[in-house]
């Protein structure tokens, strides 16, 4: 019996092998989500993903986590564009009570990095304050320090 075709994008997000036959997808206007389907899934995959969802935005993947996306979109489509260019991307979204946080890719142009050269990896995170319009950036953190990228 052939195995069921993984789903790379979820398990970039946990520490499981998550199948395509356990994520269920939703399309809308603004782009496709997937989100894990509980009575199909296995328990590493509830455990982990729980609440977690894929946004599949023109041509990018957002983890979007706590809240369906369709409840922020526009916050989210806000976000895409701010930090959209041809060489960084929104990758995750958090909303929380009085903040959000978000991460944002960047492609490794390090054409000595063998693991990493040609692919998007972490490379900030940022949060926002929630409690005033327009949001007010209130902390910025370097997460990979060892490429050789400059700001």
């Amino acid at each position: 019996m052939k195995e069921p075709e993984k789903h790379e994008d979820f398990m970039s997000h946990c520490h499981c092998f998550v199948y395509k036959d356990e994520v269920i997808t939703e399309n809308y206007d603004f782009g496709r989500v997937e989100l894990i389907d509980t009575s199909k899934a296995s328990e590493c995959v509830k455990e982990q993903l729980n609440n977690i969802y894929l946004l599949y935005y023109d041509t990018i993947c957002i983890a979007v986590y706590n809240q369906h996306p369709k409840q922020n979109i526009k916050t989210i489509e806000f976000f895409i564009k701010k930090y959209q260019t041809d060489t960084t991307r929104l990758s995750d979204f958090v909303k929380f009570d009085s903040s959000i946080k978000i991460t944002i890719d960047r492609l490794c142009k390090d054409q000595n990095d063998k693991t990493y050269y040609g692919t998007y990896t972490w490379w900030k995170s940022i949060e926002y304050s929630t409690l005033t319009i327009p949001y007010y950036q209130t902390k910025v953190e370097l997460l990979q320090t060892w490429y050789n990228w400059t700001e």
